[in-house]
This record gives C-alpha cells, sequence and structure tokens, in this order.
C-alpha cells in the first residue's frame, strides 16, 4: 500500500468514526431526562400508551394534568367496559371507576372526564385497563406516568 492507500484508509475509518459518533449522540438526545423531574418520581424511560387491546391519546406520558382530567383514546374490551385509576406516586388512589368504548371486542373510541382530589405529590400514575371475564383479574393494563399542576 502506497501513502495515497493509507490516506484513503484513515479518511474512511475517520468518516466511519464520525458518523458512528453522530448515531450515538442521537440515541442519547432521544431519551428523556430526568434531572428535573420531581423528587418522589420513579418513572421508566420509555412509556407505552397502547397494547393490543388500548391505545390512550390522552393525557401523554409526564403530561401535567389538572382536575377534571380527560381520558381517551381506543380500545377492544369485553362488554366495552374499561377500567381506570389514577395514583399519586405514593400508591394514595385519587379517582377510579369505569367508562365505556362505543363497542366491545371493536376496537372503538372511548372518552371520560374524571375529576379528582387534590394529591399530596408532585407525580403519580393513571392506570388503564380491562378486567378479564375469566377470572377477574386486570388485564392489557397501560401505566401512564403523569405531573399534577399546582
Amino acid at each position: 500500500m502506497g501513502k495515497k492507500s493509507n490516506s484513503e484508509l484513515i479518511y474512511w475509518l475517520v468518516l466511519i468514526l464520525v458518523a458512528a459518533l453522530a448515531v450515538l449522540v442521537f440515541v442519547i438526545a432521544d431519551r428523556p431526562t430526568h434531572n428535573n423531574l420531581p423528587a418522589d418520581t420513579n418513572i421508566p424511560p420509555r412509556v407505552k400508551t397502547e397494547n393490543e387491546m388500548i391505545k390512550v391519546s390522552q393525557p401523554k406520558p409526564f403530561q401535567a394534568v389538572s382536575s377534571p382530567l380527560t381520558i381517551s383514546g381506543q380500545a377492544s374490551v369485553f362488554e366495552a367496559v374499561l377500567d381506570y385509576r389514577l395514583k399519586d406516586s405514593k400508591n394514595n388512589v385519587l379517582a377510579q371507576g369505569r367508562t365505556l368504548t362505543a363497542e366491545g371486542f371493536a376496537m372503538s373510541p372511548f372518552s371520560k372526564s374524571v375529576d379528582f382530589s387534590r394529591p399530596r405529590t408532585d407525580a403519580g400514575t393513571l392506570e388503564i385497563f380491562a378486567i378479564s371475564p375469566k377470572d377477574g383479574s386486570e388485564i392489557n393494563k397501560i401505566s401512564l406516568p403523569v405531573f399534577f399542576k399546582k
């Protein structure tokens, strides 16, 4: 190999390293940060807003919410019944109940306005789930972290 070939090799290696570094920076920048979250917050880095039976469109993960809270999305659940529970970060239940989708066992819209008591913490979790007709357990649960507006 001559000097020109070595120069080309170095050029391509540097180019590949710069590209790899750019991808790494992009991946790191895409992750949520936890620096400014309240101390009582325990949040996973990625939050699923849907599964095969429930798709939540409102609220968004980490959204600041106040009472009344609008819960909406689509679901395909037994007898069109969908349950929800709003808890603060110390697991105190602020609100819970049921809402109906437009149809049972077909992906259809739901929307519910939920009043809740004043939370004692800055953060909490909204759980949306179905009840199994087989054994009464909570199934297809979506857990969304939320913050409470003061």
